[in-house]
């Protein structure tokens, strides 16, 4: 079900743009989003007890693809989804030198094309600010929302920055060994 779901083209579902539904029905449920993520990365360490590496570097690079489909949402779901494909790419990392050249060509080819699909920042914003336009009572209260909330947005744009920039990195990285 987990790999059916990543051909699909995911968004937040629509209860997630709602402040009376966000926290009672939206957010109890993201944590779950993590323990799927753990499920499929013990799936890749398994792989690894066996020695079977390749295959491991597929489950890791669909926890990236997964994090990076989660981030389709307000800011919320871009923290969770970044710390989603980290958690794919530092696995990753970690069995980079136990890769075949074949096998590091494959992931490389996969990590250039998931790059040129993620979802940009700015597009998050925008999903952000519906959200903060739909929830406020006037125009003035949703600006100074906006106003109060912009130090967690750079703290996010900074973390989408760092970790787009972490798989560039490795994507030079896995080119030149």
């Amino acid at each position: 079900i987990f790999r059916a779901g990543l051909k699909k083209k995911f968004e937040a579902p629509a209860e997630t743009y709602r402040m009376e539904t966000m926290a009672s029905r939206v957010m109890p449920n993201m944590a779950l989003l993590k323990q799927l993520a753990q499920a499929v990365k013990a799936e890749g360490e398994n792989l690894e007890d066996q020695g079977r590496f390749g295959e491991a570097a597929w489950i890791y690079v669909e926890l990236i693809e997964y994090g990076q489909k989660v981030q389709a949402g307000p800011v919320i779901f871009c923290l969770v989804g970044l710390a989603l494909e980290d958690m794919g790419l530092k696995a990753l990392q970690g069995i980079e030198t136990k890769l075949k050249d074949l096998e590091r060509a494959q992931v490389v080819s996969r990590l250039e094309q998931l790059a040129a699909e993620r979802i940009s920042f700015e597009d998050v914003i925008k999903r952000e600010r519906y959200f903060g336009r739909r929830n406020s009572l006037t125009p003035f209260h949703y600006l100074i929302a906006l106003r109060m909330s912009r130090p967690a947005m750079d703290n996010a744009r900074a973390k989408h920055d760092r970790e787009v920039k972490a798989e560039r990195d490795f994507i030079a990285k896995l080119k030149t060994d």
